[in-house]
């Protein structure tokens, strides 16, 4: 089972939901419904998915 969940952000919230059976989260770093140019810098486009590995994936597969 997979879903889309803002708790997907914190290693003890993903640790909820995988109780609850899930086992594939979507995360999505931006907001998919804003209109106009993307104008946030590349290198704070990386900075959330890696912030995101250390913060949460690290401690859900050490």
């Amino acid at each position: 089972m997979h879903a889309i969940s803002s708790d997907a952000y914190s290693a003890d919230r993903v640790k909820r939901l995988a109780d609850k059976g899930i086992i594939d989260l979507i995360v999505g770093f931006r907001w998919p419904y804003m209109k106009g140019p993307d104008t946030e810098p590349q290198a704070r486009k990386i900075e959330k998915p890696e912030r995101f590995a250390e913060s949460a994936i690290s401690r859900i597969n050490p």
